[in-house]
């Protein structure tokens, strides 16, 4: 497998604006992001245990149902039951995203076939606490290492 293609593939913006877009758009683009960040790990994989993609589409989904949920509880406050469902959706969408991450560190550790003292090694505590942002800075970070090393390699 070729490393730099994948990063390459997978290098799309900065994390800080992956950040503050997600932030902006209730976090509709960030399962967006997820994928397309998907479908580039799965065309890497193969056929070899590739992330479910009617999960990916559940996630985006459920974004957009808590996008509307916000909305309606924002004009609505009034309705009973609707702001704790509103809260466990949300969570269930982090725990979903939590997973997605996980699964995503995993394929890419897999496909790199990198240890753990490899610069482009997916930590599992990065991908659990920061899912998304931690799968995008770990690319950019990779990234660059790739400039610099074909920099001085060439």
């Amino acid at each position: 497998m070729n490393h730099k293609e994948i990063i390459v593939q997978l290098q799309s913006q900065s994390t800080w604006f992956l950040f503050f877009i997600n932030v902006f758009t209730l976090g509709i683009y960030c399962g967006h992001y997820i994928i397309r960040q998907t479908r580039v790990i799965n065309s890497h994989v193969g056929h070899h245990q590739p992330i479910s993609f009617v999960f990916v589409l559940l996630i985006v989904v459920l974004k957009y149902a808590f996008v509307l949920g916000f909305v309606l509880n924002y004009f609505y406050p009034a309705i009973k039951g609707l702001f704790l469902t509103h809260v466990l959706l949300d969570l269930f969408i982090h725990a979903s995203v939590i997973v997605w991450g996980v699964q995503a560190r995993n394929r890419m550790n897999r496909i790199l076939n990198v240890t753990s003292s490899h610069f482009s090694y997916f930590g599992l505590l990065g991908s659990v606490m920061f899912s998304p942002f931690y799968l995008n800075y770990k690319v950019n970070m990779s990234h660059e290492k790739l400039i610099e090393q074909y920099a001085v390699g060439a």
